[in-house]
């Protein structure tokens, strides 16, 4: 019986690892796919730096995911800047997303959750707003700091809860999984357009750079 639920708590970490990998993913493949310049220009050196330094940090957050699978978080946990790690998953979600994507971050709101946990509870959210709202919707996603507390919310112009692939459940868990175990709370309801509003709040700490 042992082996059997352990067997099966495997399978379900390595499910949830490759739902997670499913954006770094598209985003490297559209960053390697993206056209060139017309006819007359060539692609600057900036221009080819900057696509291959988006690569390689997508490829840096695929090894991340990796590595973690759905580890206790330690007692010692690392801090993050909810900004930055915000900042990256939306470059990411912008590579391969073809509708509006906006991004509103308030001023740096460091919390106790490392990086990476806190890149694939975010990811997971924005991932599942671009799926709802398609080709030609939006997605709204702000950072704000208030009362000791850090929050991200990503809003959509989806048709609304329960009404998005199914794929979306395993991401929310996953995102919940995180929340839960760093203190924090998820909150699911609808936007102002009829679609979904996602919600974490995460009790922020003191910025150790100050």
């Amino acid at each position: 019986m042992s082996d059997s639920r352990t067997t099966l708590s495997y399978r379900e970490d390595l499910g949830d690892v490759l739902h997670d990998l499913g954006q770094p993913l598209a985003a490297i493949r559209a960053l390697a796919s993206a056209p060139l310049p017309g006819a007359g220009r060539a692609e600057r050196p900036d221009e080819a730096c900057e696509r291959l330094r988006r690569i390689h940090e997508l490829a840096d957050w695929m090894k991340e995911l990796l590595s973690i699978g759905r580890q206790a978080v330690p007692a010692d946990l690392q801090t993050s800047d909810v900004v930055d790690v915000v900042e990256d998953v939306v470059l990411a979600a912008g590579a391969s997303f073809d509708g509006l994507l906006r991004w509103s971050p308030s001023g740096t709101a460091v919390v106790s959750v490392p990086p990476a946990q806190l890149r694939r509870a975010v990811g997971n959210i924005v991932d599942n707003a671009t799926r709802a709202a398609g080709p030609g919707g939006w997605v709204q996603v702000r950072v704000r700091r208030v009362r000791g507390r850090a929050w991200v919310q990503v809003e959509d112009s989806g048709p609304g809860l329960g009404k998005v692939p199914v794929q979306t459940s395993r991401g929310l868990a996953v995102t919940r999984e995180v929340v839960d175990r760093c203190g924090g709370t998820l909150e699911i309801g609808s936007g102002r357009s009829g679609g979904a509003r996602v919600r974490i709040t995460l009790p922020s700490v003191p910025d150790p750079a100050v």
